[in-house]
This record gives structure tokens, sequence and C-alpha cells, in this order.
């Protein structure tokens, strides 16, 4: 995961708009938001792993009910 730096200015002022791309369930994603780049990070992290728990625990289950199961 990494930052893609900020589409507003570099001073990380609030309000600055920043990229990252992690990797979720083996997926890589691109977020954009006002939130700092390692919060955004450690909440892909959480939900990467709480989506491969489910996965291990029940095998049979579609990627789309992980996620549901993983939002709740």
């Amino acid at each position: 995961m990494r930052d893609m730096g900020s589409t507003s200015d570099e001073t990380g002022r609030e309000g600055a708009t920043h990229r990252v791309t992690v990797k979720i369930f083996g997926e890589e994603y691109v977020l954009r938001g006002d939130a700092k780049p390692a919060y955004m990070e450690r909440l892909a992290d959480m939900v990467d792993r709480r989506m491969n728990e489910i996965a291990k625990r029940h095998p049979r289950l579609g990627i789309t009910r992980i996620a549901v199961l993983t939002a709740i």
C-alpha cells in the first residue's frame, strides 16, 4: 500500500485529497479522500483481514457474501 500523493496542496493541510492504492482480498483499489493516507491504509488492512477470516471459516461463500458479512 502506498500514498500516491495529494491532488491538492502538498502541505498536508486539512482539505487535501489523498490517493492511496490498497489491496483488499487480493484486489487493488485506489482510495481517494480527505483522511490521512495511513488511516485509509489501516482501514483497508482491517477489511482485508476480516474478509480473509470469514473466507477461511466459510470456504463455500462467494465474495459478495463475504463482503456483506465483513460490512456488518
